[in-house]
């Protein structure tokens, strides 16, 4: 054991905190996520990935051999780091790659324009004017129209 490591019957002690505090770090973006609120997604998802991060070097400094699951994550995931660092040179994986991140902005786009879209019929079955809409979302209001009746199925 080295010099300043805790004894071995703190260990769950350790590993207790560390929970608390995801949990404390957590809780709050869970509560928001139930309520409806898919602002709190992409704070969940850097969270997430942040502690797959320090779970592989955790991992890796304890002698566990985790760095091909690393990368498959960072791959699939698109994150920096080691997926980047053996990059296939060939032309078609290069379009494969490209195609996954094309993929992958169009998921975020659609999922941002549905958020969008809800946001607008939100405010307008909140009683908010249809000119102050159309403004905040920097579209016309017969554009509001046309989402808010989406919804109906009258478009």
């Amino acid at each position: 054991m080295t010099e300043g490591s805790p004894p071995p019957a703190d260990l769950d002690i350790v590993l207790a905190r560390l929970r608390r505090a995801v949990e404390r770090e957590t809780g709050p973006w869970y509560a928001r996520k139930d309520a409806g609120d898919n602002d709190s997604l992409p704070w969940l998802r850097r969270i997430g990935f942040l502690l797959l991060e320090l779970g592989f070097t955790v991992a890796e400094e304890g002698g566990i051999a985790c760095g091909d699951i690393e990368q498959a994550v960072s791959r699939a995931f698109n994150l920096p780091g080691r997926a980047m660092e053996d990059p296939d040179p060939t032309a078609l994986g290069q379009l494969a790659h490209a195609t996954k991140e094309r993929e992958r902005a169009m998921a975020e786009t659609n999922h941002a324009d549905s958020v969008w879209r809800t946001a607008i019929r939100a405010a307008c079955d909140a009683g908010e004017k249809r000119k102050s809409v159309a403004n905040v979302a920097g579209v016309s209001v017969h554009r509001v129209n046309q989402i808010n009746q989406e919804r109906h199925g009258t478009k």
